[in-house]
């Protein structure tokens, strides 16, 4: 494998590790291009910003012990893919209305990343378990027949 695959693997590896299982935010901005692109649930969310609010403003509050493992990655070209399990406690804030309960939870997520040349993530493409997530944290809800 050519170093620069392994850099690009160890670029979106450091998102999970470093971001969401170290809570070291400030590496959004050394890890993601000004201009990057979250496409998540049909949505397009742009700019390091949009992530610095997810981050910071959402996730992080609700659940300050979460966790990310790296189960695997793939790259090719200049696509690194992900499987990832992220782990945590809702003890902190209210998350989409939903109030803490302290509920454990663990949730799948498989994510591909574009890094361009220069180790910058330009566009990431994540699809995750958030029905499991939200049935986890006391939600319910009718499931199809």
């Amino acid at each position: 494998m050519t170093s620069a695959l392994l850099d690009r693997k160890a670029v979106t590896r450091a998102v999970y590790e470093g971001i969401w299982t170290e809570h070291r935010v400030e590496l959004i901005d050394e890890l993601f291009a000004p201009e990057a692109r979250l496409h998540l649930w049909g949505r397009v969310l742009e700019g390091r910003d949009k992530l610095h609010a997810a981050v910071e403003e959402v996730w992080l509050p609700a659940f300050p012990d979460l966790a990310a493992t790296v189960h695997f990655q793939v790259a090719e070209a200049d696509l690194v893919a992900d499987y990832t399990t992220f782990t945590g406690t809702h003890t902190g804030a209210p998350i989409w209305g939903i109030p803490a309960r302290g509920a454990a939870f663990s949730f799948t997520q498989s994510t591909t990343c574009r890094v361009t040349g220069d180790g910058k993530i330009v566009d990431m493409w994540e699809d995750w378990d958030h029905a499991g997530l939200l049935r986890q944290l006391g939600v319910t809800f009718v499931e199809p027949q």
